[in-house]
């Protein structure tokens, strides 16, 4: 399994996944920023609410809560709670850039055409169009009425 910034590659990922031991666990051996990180996740179960069969989840090696998740934040996957105040990028830009990104999204998205292609993606169910369908196509609309921003600023330097 590998992961990247970008184009570019940063890390590679092996893991193993134990069941059959008495604490099935997930062992998971990589390289984050040239040091070799190599340890250990359990897992836990718990009855599902629905009354048939049961949950698996994480049992974080540091807080050693259960969890669906784990984040990969300073080259450990690890609970949220393991961070203390962690943020997700978009918490870190400034509001004019927010705005910025949030309205020319539709022109840097642009995986909309490819998910359109997909094998198996379905346009209509029932003879409506889906709302995914419908989601994307809105996207696609919006990136193409958008004017280009480089071109735009050409035809003020002129």
């Amino acid at each position: 399994m590998t992961w990247s910034r970008g184009e570019s590659v940063t890390s590679r990922l092996s893991f193993i996944v134990n069941w059959l031991s008495s604490e099935p666990y997930l062992e998971l051996n990589y390289v984050f920023d040239g040091k070799p990180i190599k340890y250990k996740i359990g897992f836990v179960s718990a009855p599902s609410n629905l009354g048939k069969g049961e949950v698996r989840y994480f049992l974080c090696p540091v807080t050693k809560k259960r969890c669906r998740v784990l984040y990969l934040i300073g080259g450990y996957f690890l609970h949220r709670g393991a961070f203390g105040h962690s943020m997700y990028e978009c918490q870190t830009q400034s509001k004019s850039s927010r705005q910025i990104t949030q309205k020319y999204k539709p022109l840097y998205h642009g995986n909309e055409y490819d998910q359109l292609r997909a094998k198996h993606f379905r346009t209509h169910y029932d003879g409506t169009f889906t709302k995914r369908f419908l989601r994307i196509t809105k996207n696609i609309r919006k990136a193409e009425a958008m004017p280009d921003p480089l071109l735009q600023n050409r035809l003020f330097n002129i």
